[in-house]
């Protein structure tokens, strides 16, 4: 049976977090590489089917048992063979499969971790005053009402300091 690259996408769409780490994942493909290259698998034709056969067994388009008959007949490897590399290949998958919930559960540690580290070195920081506003200013005028709130214009502010000089006043030069 030919497993066509939509059926993959498709079974890849609605893949558990775990298996899309199986399939996609660098871990994971330094794993088969190794065992390829134990194999003698490692040419573009060869490798390229031996990642299609795991892939689709990764992917539950194929069963892992049988996976033995798959390999041999697409990379004519002998039934003993065949047999030894499906096992170390099913032996590499359960390892990455500890470390994808271990992956996948630990984000959320790391997460979580990365928040207990940032509140406490914001609490190690000294007392720092926080900056008074306007708006700090009237929520403490309308919680207690015998704090002053200084409101001002800006005509206030720009003819400050400009009276006009009374009349009785000595001025320079007279």
């Amino acid at each position: 049976m030919s497993i066509t690259n939509q059926q993959r996408n498709a079974a890849y769409e609605v893949a558990s977090e775990t298996n899309k780490f199986l399939y996609a994942s660098p871990e994971s493909g330094e794993a088969l590489w190794k065992i390829a290259e134990k194999y003698n698998l490692t040419d573009d034709t060869n490798y390229n089917k031996f990642i299609l056969v795991v892939g689709d067994m990764i992917l539950d388009l194929s069963k892992p048992v049988e996976l033995p008959s798959i390999l041999s007949q697409n990379l004519g490897l002998s039934t003993e063979i065949s047999t030894v590399v499906s096992t170390e290949i099913n032996n590499a998958l359960e390892i990455l499969t500890t470390q994808a919930e271990i992956y996948n559960s630990s984000e959320d540690a790391a997460m979580a971790l990365d928040i207990a580290e940032a509140e406490a070195s914001l609490s190690n920081l000294p007392n720092i005053p926080h900056v008074r506003t306007m708006a700090n200013d009237v929520e403490l005028q309308q919680a207690q009402s015998h704090i002053p709130t200084y409101t001002s214009t800006q005509s206030a502010i720009l003819n400050e300091g400009r009276t006009k000089p009374e009349a009785s006043a000595p001025s320079w030069g007279q």
